[in-house]
């Protein structure tokens, strides 16, 4: 797998290219490459921690899945009735419910406008605080087509304000303690990674990210989202850690029980858009659900088998457009065992930011 990585990396010119395997029985696989940044030579090691983006969604939703279990949450609850100490939410949210925040159907819009981002980052405000704020601010108005997928970071927020509630302490706070730490994921941390750096593309189209950009400081707090949105991505940890995490979705595992995983993995009735933090490979045969996840800095993607016996995940600290597709092919490369990627192989609704 090192010299897979050292191919791949030489030819796409990252800086530092990272991926993991992980079956049901536990056995994990990790191999690294590359520089902390294309400013320095100092290598990668396999115990730095990398920035999964939108693939800890998966992460968020399993959580609420633990919550539930243990007696502190429902599935199915009505927006409202998650935010009982918020006055003048709109009527016509009660419509949609936690799992539609889950599986973006909620109504929701994709993002906090860009007054909204900008004002994120000078909040002095704690992120559960900010959350609530932008929880009221979201459902003081009418919802725009609940029940009609819309790729929401948005919603993942406001699924975080609900278990900053519904868990008596913060997202981050449950996350690591009843997530985690119980599965011996112990390098878990929130926002930039201390040692290895993102790097920006040089010019950003909407989505599209073109062109070898510059390194972004760990010390600036722009090199990631704003902190409230830590439940719709902003995670890292070692890749032995992210293959330990996501095994729990893996068939026979144990960590949840098999009706909530089959929850968290199951698609909406018109089997279009997503699941909770997974969706459907299209054109790949044995890949079954895989996801994606970039903060304009990162590229990430997991790709799940569809028995559900072995996961691999690909990361690159580039957040070019064509890095993020380079990492799912990898994916499907090292998932399939033998024989190069099949044909192109991509999450649908696409990459996820």
């Amino acid at each position: 797998m090192k010299d897979r990585l050292d191919r791949v990396r030489t030819k796409t010119g990252v800086a530092a290219l990272g991926a993991a395997t992980v079956d049901r029985a536990g056995r994990i696989e990790v191999a690294v490459t590359g520089s902390t940044s294309r400013d320095t030579p100092e290598p990668v090691q396999e115990d730095d921690s990398w920035h999964i983006g939108s693939c800890g969604k998966s992460l968020t939703a399993a959580l609420y899945a633990r919550l539930v279990e243990q007696g502190h949450a429902e599935w199915g609850l009505p927006l409202p009735e998650l935010f009982p100490d918020l006055a003048g939410i709109h009527p016509g949210w009660a419509s949609a419910t936690v799992d539609d925040l889950f599986t973006c159907r909620s109504g929701l819009p994709g993002n906090l406008d860009r007054g909204g981002m900008v004002a994120a980052y000078r909040d002095p405000r704690l992120p559960a605080d900010q959350r609530s704020a932008a929880a009221l601010s979201a459902l003081a108005g009418a919802p725009r087509g609940v029940g009609r997928f819309l790729y929401s970071n948005l919603g993942y927020v406001i699924a975080g304000a609900a278990m900053d509630r519904l868990g008596g302490r913060s997202f981050e706070s449950l996350l690591e303690s009843e997530l985690l730490q119980p599965l011996g994921a112990t390098s878990g941390g929130f926002g930039v990674p201390p040692r290895i750096c993102g790097h920006r593309p040089r010019l950003q189209l909407g989505s599209l990210c073109v062109g070898q950009g510059r390194s972004a400081s760990p010390d600036d707090i722009h090199s990631d989202n704003p902190p409230l949105y830590t439940p719709a991505g902003r995670l890292h940890l070692t890749l032995g850690d992210w293959a330990r995490v996501q095994r729990l979705f893996l068939e026979g595992t144990g960590f949840l029980e098999p009706g909530s995983v089959q929850r968290l993995l199951r698609i909406p009735g018109d089997g279009r858009g997503m699941a909770m933090g997974w969706a459907p490979v299209q054109g790949v045969v044995g890949v079954g659900l895989g996801m994606q996840g970039s903060n304009t800095l990162w590229a990430a993607s997991a790709m799940m088998s569809d028995d559900r016996s072995r996961l691999a995940m690909v990361i690159a600290n580039d957040g070019r457009s064509r890095t993020l597709s380079m990492t799912a092919h990898l994916a499907v490369e090292l998932l399939a065992e033998t024989g190069p990627a099949q044909r192109n192989p991509r999450p649908d609704p696409g990459p996820a930011s």
